[in-house]
Protein backbone atom coordinates (compact mmCIF):
# COMPACT_ATOMS: atom_id res chain seq x y z
CA UNK A 1 0.00 0.00 0.00
CA UNK A 2 3.17 1.62 -2.56
CA UNK A 3 1.22 2.26 -1.22
CA UNK A 4 1.93 3.43 -2.06
CA UNK A 5 4.28 2.94 -3.21
CA UNK A 6 5.78 4.06 -1.12
CA UNK A 7 8.45 5.21 0.15
CA UNK A 8 10.01 5.07 3.13
CA UNK A 9 9.67 8.63 4.18
CA UNK A 10 6.13 8.84 3.08
CA UNK A 11 5.65 5.78 5.05
CA UNK A 12 7.22 7.30 8.05
CA UNK A 13 5.00 10.28 7.71
CA UNK A 14 1.93 8.15 7.58
CA UNK A 15 2.88 6.73 10.82
CA UNK A 16 2.46 10.13 12.10
CA UNK A 17 -0.69 10.70 10.22
CA UNK A 18 -1.69 7.36 10.88
CA UNK A 19 0.22 4.74 12.30
CA UNK A 20 -2.94 4.48 13.30
CA UNK A 21 -3.42 4.69 9.88
CA UNK A 22 -1.90 1.93 8.93
CA UNK A 23 0.68 2.77 7.59
CA UNK A 24 3.09 4.46 8.90
CA UNK A 25 3.72 5.47 5.76
CA UNK A 26 2.64 6.56 2.44
CA UNK A 27 2.11 10.10 1.28
CA UNK A 28 -0.93 12.19 1.98
CA UNK A 29 -3.79 12.76 -0.40
CA UNK A 30 -5.28 16.08 -1.30
CA UNK A 31 -3.98 19.56 -0.64
CA UNK A 32 -4.92 19.43 3.04
CA UNK A 33 -2.84 16.34 3.63
CA UNK A 34 0.15 17.77 1.81
CA UNK A 35 0.31 21.05 3.66
CA UNK A 36 3.04 21.64 6.19
CA UNK A 37 2.30 25.20 7.16
CA UNK A 38 2.38 26.48 3.60
CA UNK A 39 -0.19 26.72 0.85
CA UNK A 40 0.12 23.73 -1.46
CA UNK A 41 -1.43 24.53 -4.80
CA UNK A 42 0.70 22.86 -7.46
CA UNK A 43 3.60 20.55 -8.21
CA UNK A 44 6.29 23.14 -7.55
CA UNK A 45 4.90 23.74 -4.06
CA UNK A 46 4.96 20.00 -3.41
CA UNK A 47 8.58 19.74 -4.53
CA UNK A 48 9.55 22.49 -2.10
CA UNK A 49 8.15 20.65 0.90
CA UNK A 50 10.87 19.87 3.48
CA UNK A 51 10.18 16.14 3.42
CA UNK A 52 11.09 16.03 -0.27
CA UNK A 53 14.41 17.82 0.13
CA UNK A 54 17.66 17.49 2.02
CA UNK A 55 19.22 20.48 3.74
CA UNK A 56 20.87 21.59 0.52
CA UNK A 57 17.50 21.53 -1.29
CA UNK A 58 18.37 18.31 -3.03
CA UNK A 59 16.60 14.97 -2.84
CA UNK A 60 15.78 13.54 0.56
CA UNK A 61 18.26 11.03 1.96
CA UNK A 62 16.89 7.48 1.62
CA UNK A 63 15.97 5.51 4.71
CA UNK A 64 16.32 2.07 3.10
CA UNK A 65 17.30 0.29 -0.09
CA UNK A 66 16.84 -3.04 -1.83
CA UNK A 67 20.47 -4.11 -1.74
CA UNK A 68 19.80 -6.95 0.72
CA UNK A 69 16.36 -7.88 -0.60
CA UNK A 70 14.77 -6.39 2.49
CA UNK A 71 16.60 -8.69 4.90
CA UNK A 72 17.98 -5.61 6.65
CA UNK A 73 14.58 -3.93 7.05
CA UNK A 74 13.64 -3.82 10.75
CA UNK A 75 10.55 -4.46 12.85
CA UNK A 76 7.40 -5.81 11.24
CA UNK A 77 9.27 -6.26 7.97
CA UNK A 78 10.85 -9.29 9.68
CA UNK A 79 8.26 -10.34 12.25
CA UNK A 80 4.90 -9.52 10.66
CA UNK A 81 2.47 -12.30 9.80
CA UNK A 82 0.40 -10.37 7.21
CA UNK A 83 3.09 -8.98 4.95
CA UNK A 84 2.93 -7.97 1.29
CA UNK A 85 3.43 -8.71 -1.56
CA UNK A 86 2.19 -12.26 -2.05
CA UNK A 87 1.69 -14.71 -4.89
CA UNK A 88 -1.88 -14.65 -6.23
CA UNK A 89 -3.52 -17.70 -7.81
CA UNK A 90 -4.61 -18.16 -11.38
CA UNK A 91 -8.32 -17.36 -11.37
CA UNK A 92 -9.24 -20.35 -13.49
CA UNK A 93 -7.06 -22.77 -11.52
CA UNK A 94 -8.31 -21.97 -8.05
CA UNK A 95 -11.44 -21.11 -6.17
CA UNK A 96 -10.86 -17.89 -4.19
CA UNK A 97 -13.74 -16.87 -1.99
CA UNK A 98 -16.19 -14.80 -4.03
CA UNK A 99 -17.05 -11.37 -2.64
CA UNK A 100 -20.84 -10.90 -2.42
CA UNK A 101 -22.34 -8.44 -4.92
CA UNK A 102 -23.46 -6.14 -2.11
CA UNK A 103 -19.88 -5.85 -0.79
CA UNK A 104 -18.04 -4.94 -4.00
CA UNK A 105 -15.95 -1.82 -4.42
CA UNK A 106 -17.66 0.86 -6.50
CA UNK A 107 -15.23 2.28 -9.07
CA UNK A 108 -15.49 5.74 -10.58
CA UNK A 109 -13.29 8.30 -12.35
CA UNK A 110 -9.85 9.22 -10.99
CA UNK A 111 -7.60 12.04 -12.17
CA UNK A 112 -5.00 14.48 -10.90
CA UNK A 113 -4.03 18.03 -11.87
CA UNK A 114 -1.47 20.41 -10.43
CA UNK A 115 0.98 17.56 -9.98
CA UNK A 116 4.51 16.63 -9.15
CA UNK A 117 6.22 13.51 -10.40
CA UNK A 118 8.73 12.47 -7.77
CA UNK A 119 11.80 10.34 -8.07
CA UNK A 120 11.64 9.75 -4.35
CA UNK A 121 14.73 8.96 -2.35
CA UNK A 122 16.00 5.75 -3.83
CA UNK A 123 14.17 4.25 -6.72
CA UNK A 124 10.52 4.98 -7.04
CA UNK A 125 8.55 7.01 -9.55
CA UNK A 126 5.66 8.56 -7.68
CA UNK A 127 2.84 10.94 -8.55
CA UNK A 128 1.65 13.34 -5.90
CA UNK A 129 -0.97 15.96 -6.56
CA UNK A 130 -2.52 18.94 -4.85
CA UNK A 131 -5.75 18.23 -6.72
CA UNK A 132 -6.78 14.60 -6.84
CA UNK A 133 -10.35 13.92 -7.90
CA UNK A 134 -11.85 10.46 -7.58
CA UNK A 135 -15.08 8.59 -7.07
CA UNK A 136 -14.05 5.30 -5.47
CA UNK A 137 -16.33 3.93 -2.75
CA UNK A 138 -14.98 1.32 -0.33
CA UNK A 139 -17.35 -1.10 1.45
CA UNK A 140 -17.01 -1.33 5.22
CA UNK A 141 -18.71 -4.16 7.13
CA UNK A 142 -19.36 -4.47 10.84
CA UNK A 143 -18.20 -0.95 11.55
CA UNK A 144 -14.48 -1.41 10.87
CA UNK A 145 -13.98 -4.26 8.39
CA UNK A 146 -12.42 -2.38 5.48
CA UNK A 147 -13.27 -4.01 2.17
CA UNK A 148 -15.63 -6.45 3.92
CA UNK A 149 -12.91 -9.08 4.24
CA UNK A 150 -12.15 -11.03 7.41
CA UNK A 151 -15.05 -13.43 7.20
CA UNK A 152 -17.93 -11.05 6.57
CA UNK A 153 -21.15 -12.74 5.47
CA UNK A 154 -23.51 -11.85 2.63
CA UNK A 155 -25.94 -10.43 5.17
CA UNK A 156 -23.40 -8.21 6.92
CA UNK A 157 -24.42 -4.56 7.06
CA UNK A 158 -22.42 -2.56 4.51
CA UNK A 159 -21.48 1.10 4.67
CA UNK A 160 -19.78 2.68 1.67
CA UNK A 161 -17.09 5.30 2.31
CA UNK A 162 -15.32 7.60 -0.14
CA UNK A 163 -11.59 7.08 -0.60
CA UNK A 164 -9.11 9.95 -0.85
CA UNK A 165 -5.98 9.59 -2.97
CA UNK A 166 -2.61 9.44 -1.23
CA UNK A 167 -0.30 8.86 -4.21
CA UNK A 168 0.35 6.71 -7.23
CA UNK A 169 3.69 5.01 -7.71
CA UNK A 170 5.37 2.26 -9.74
CA UNK A 171 7.42 -0.86 -9.06
CA UNK A 172 9.47 -2.74 -11.64
CA UNK A 173 9.39 -5.70 -11.68
CA UNK A 174 5.91 -6.29 -10.31
CA UNK A 175 5.61 -6.94 -6.58
CA UNK A 176 2.64 -9.31 -6.60
CA UNK A 177 2.92 -12.34 -8.84
CA UNK A 178 0.29 -14.59 -10.41
CA UNK A 179 0.96 -18.31 -10.04
CA UNK A 180 4.62 -17.46 -9.53
CA UNK A 181 4.91 -15.28 -12.64
CA UNK A 182 6.14 -11.69 -12.51
CA UNK A 183 4.89 -8.87 -14.73
CA UNK A 184 7.14 -6.14 -16.05
CA UNK A 185 5.84 -3.54 -13.60
CA UNK A 186 3.10 -2.85 -11.08
CA UNK A 187 1.37 0.45 -10.35
CA UNK A 188 0.00 1.21 -6.89
CA UNK A 189 -2.81 3.70 -6.41
CA UNK A 190 -2.75 4.38 -2.68
CA UNK A 191 -6.02 5.57 -1.16
CA UNK A 192 -7.20 6.24 2.38
CA UNK A 193 -10.50 6.35 4.16
CA UNK A 194 -11.14 7.94 7.55
CA UNK A 195 -12.88 5.63 9.97
CA UNK A 196 -13.54 6.49 13.61
CA UNK A 197 -11.08 9.35 13.36
CA UNK A 198 -8.29 7.21 11.92
CA UNK A 199 -7.05 6.80 8.38
CA UNK A 200 -6.91 3.33 6.87
CA UNK A 201 -5.15 2.50 3.62
CA UNK A 202 -6.62 0.72 0.62
CA UNK A 203 -4.05 0.12 -2.14
CA UNK A 204 -5.06 -0.73 -5.70
CA UNK A 205 -2.45 -2.69 -7.64
CA UNK A 206 -2.37 -2.84 -11.45
CA UNK A 207 -0.04 -5.20 -13.26
CA UNK A 208 1.72 -3.80 -16.35
CA UNK A 209 2.49 -6.36 -19.05
CA UNK A 210 4.97 -5.85 -21.91
CA UNK A 211 3.60 -8.73 -23.97
CA UNK A 212 2.76 -7.22 -27.35
CA UNK A 213 4.99 -4.18 -26.72
CA UNK A 214 1.94 -1.90 -26.74
CA UNK A 215 2.41 1.72 -25.67
CA UNK A 216 0.42 2.67 -22.59
CA UNK A 217 -1.22 6.06 -23.22
CA UNK A 218 -1.42 6.99 -19.53
CA UNK A 219 2.21 6.18 -18.78
CA UNK A 220 3.27 8.09 -21.88
CA UNK A 221 1.87 11.24 -20.22
CA UNK A 222 3.91 10.50 -17.09
CA UNK A 223 7.08 9.45 -18.88
CA UNK A 224 8.48 12.83 -20.02
CA UNK A 225 8.83 13.93 -16.41
CA UNK A 226 10.90 10.93 -15.37
CA UNK A 227 12.85 9.99 -18.50
CA UNK A 228 15.72 12.39 -17.83
CA UNK A 229 15.90 11.74 -14.10
CA UNK A 230 19.22 10.50 -12.75
CA UNK A 231 18.93 9.72 -9.09
CA UNK A 232 16.30 11.09 -6.77
CA UNK A 233 14.62 14.28 -7.91
CA UNK A 234 11.31 16.07 -7.67
CA UNK A 235 10.01 17.23 -11.04
CA UNK A 236 7.08 19.60 -11.10
CA UNK A 237 4.48 18.97 -13.79
CA UNK A 238 2.73 21.91 -15.50
CA UNK A 239 -0.63 22.69 -13.97
CA UNK A 240 -2.44 22.12 -17.26
CA UNK A 241 -1.32 18.47 -17.39
CA UNK A 242 -3.94 15.99 -16.19
CA UNK A 243 -3.18 12.42 -15.22
CA UNK A 244 -6.34 10.53 -16.12
CA UNK A 245 -5.87 7.46 -13.94
CA UNK A 246 -9.27 6.14 -15.00
CA UNK A 247 -7.90 5.52 -18.50
CA UNK A 248 -5.08 3.49 -16.99
CA UNK A 249 -7.14 1.04 -14.97
CA UNK A 250 -8.19 -2.19 -16.72
CA UNK A 251 -11.64 -2.18 -18.28
CA UNK A 252 -12.42 -5.51 -16.61
CA UNK A 253 -12.11 -4.68 -12.92
CA UNK A 254 -12.28 -8.17 -11.48
CA UNK A 255 -9.94 -8.01 -8.50
CA UNK A 256 -8.18 -10.02 -5.83
CA UNK A 257 -8.58 -8.73 -2.27
CA UNK A 258 -6.64 -9.61 0.84
CA UNK A 259 -5.29 -8.08 4.06
CA UNK A 260 -1.62 -7.16 3.91
CA UNK A 261 0.99 -4.52 4.62
CA UNK A 262 3.11 -1.75 3.20
CA UNK A 263 5.79 -3.18 0.93
CA UNK A 264 8.42 -0.75 2.24
CA UNK A 265 9.57 -0.02 5.81
CA UNK A 266 8.00 0.14 8.32
CA UNK A 267 5.90 -2.60 6.62
CA UNK A 268 2.85 -1.64 8.70
CA UNK A 269 0.04 -4.19 8.53
CA UNK A 270 -3.69 -3.59 8.22
CA UNK A 271 -3.56 -2.49 4.58
CA UNK A 272 -6.44 -3.62 2.37
CA UNK A 273 -4.99 -4.76 -0.94
CA UNK A 274 -7.00 -4.73 -4.17
CA UNK A 275 -5.05 -6.19 -7.11
CA UNK A 276 -6.74 -6.19 -10.51
CA UNK A 277 -6.89 -9.60 -12.14
CA UNK A 278 -6.32 -8.17 -15.64
CA UNK A 279 -3.05 -6.40 -16.51
CA UNK A 280 -2.73 -3.32 -18.68
CA UNK A 281 -0.23 -3.12 -21.51
CA UNK A 282 3.01 -1.16 -21.63
CA UNK A 283 5.88 -1.04 -24.10
CA UNK A 284 9.45 -2.18 -23.63
CA UNK A 285 10.77 1.43 -23.92
CA UNK A 286 8.32 2.46 -21.20
CA UNK A 287 9.52 -0.32 -18.92
CA UNK A 288 13.10 0.72 -19.60
CA UNK A 289 12.18 4.20 -18.38
CA UNK A 290 11.21 2.74 -15.02
CA UNK A 291 14.40 0.68 -14.88
CA UNK A 292 16.42 3.78 -15.72
CA UNK A 293 14.79 5.70 -12.91
CA UNK A 294 15.79 2.87 -10.57
CA UNK A 295 19.41 2.83 -11.74
CA UNK A 296 20.65 5.48 -9.36
CA UNK A 297 20.17 6.07 -5.68
CA UNK A 298 21.06 9.25 -3.79
CA UNK A 299 23.19 8.61 -0.73
CA UNK A 300 25.25 10.90 1.54
CA UNK A 301 28.56 11.64 -0.15
CA UNK A 302 31.47 9.64 1.20
CA UNK A 303 34.05 12.34 0.44
CA UNK A 304 34.96 13.75 3.86
CA UNK A 305 35.85 17.12 2.35
CA UNK A 306 32.21 17.68 1.50
CA UNK A 307 29.52 18.77 3.90
CA UNK A 308 27.49 16.02 5.48
CA UNK A 309 24.22 17.20 3.96
CA UNK A 310 25.36 16.73 0.38
CA UNK A 311 24.13 13.81 -1.68
CA UNK A 312 25.86 11.88 -4.41
CA UNK A 313 24.31 9.62 -7.03
CA UNK A 314 25.62 6.09 -7.03
CA UNK A 315 24.67 3.17 -9.20
CA UNK A 316 21.85 1.21 -7.60
CA UNK A 317 19.51 -1.67 -8.31
CA UNK A 318 17.28 -1.55 -11.37
CA UNK A 319 14.39 -3.21 -9.58
CA UNK A 320 12.38 -1.94 -6.63
CA UNK A 321 10.07 -4.83 -5.89
CA UNK A 322 10.01 -6.44 -2.46
CA UNK A 323 10.41 -10.22 -2.39
CA UNK A 324 7.28 -12.35 -1.94
CA UNK A 325 6.00 -12.91 1.59
CA UNK A 326 4.32 -15.98 3.14
CA UNK A 327 0.53 -16.12 2.86
CA UNK A 328 0.23 -17.70 6.33
CA UNK A 329 -3.42 -18.08 7.32
CA UNK A 330 -4.82 -15.32 5.13
CA UNK A 331 -7.70 -15.72 2.70
CA UNK A 332 -7.58 -14.31 -0.84
CA UNK A 333 -10.96 -13.18 -2.12
CA UNK A 334 -12.16 -12.41 -5.64
CA UNK A 335 -14.52 -9.59 -6.57
CA UNK A 336 -16.25 -9.22 -9.93
CA UNK A 337 -17.85 -5.76 -10.30
CA UNK A 338 -20.85 -5.47 -12.58
CA UNK A 339 -19.60 -2.27 -14.18
CA UNK A 340 -16.32 -1.47 -15.85
CA UNK A 341 -14.33 1.65 -16.59
CA UNK A 342 -12.51 2.95 -19.62
CA UNK A 343 -10.22 0.54 -21.39
CA UNK A 344 -6.49 1.01 -20.87
CA UNK A 345 -4.10 1.28 -23.78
Amino acid sequence: MKTANSSAKLAANLTFLACLLLVCGVAYGGSAGLQEGTNITNGLDICREPKHESLNRGAAVPDFNYASNGDDWPGLCQTGQQQSPIDLPEKQNSTPKAIPSNQLIKFGPVNATGNAVLRREIDEVEILSANWANDFSIPVCGGDNIGCLDGSSDSASVQYMNASIVNMHFHANSEHTRAGTYYGAEAHLVTAITLNGKQRLVVFGTWMDIEGNKTNAFFEVVRPYIDQSNGAACNAVPDNVTFNVTSFLPSNKTYYAYRGSLTTPPCTEGVTWIVFNNPVQMSVPQLKTLYKSNSYTSQPCSNTTQTTNQLCNILGARTNNRVLQPLNARTIELGTPATSGAAAT
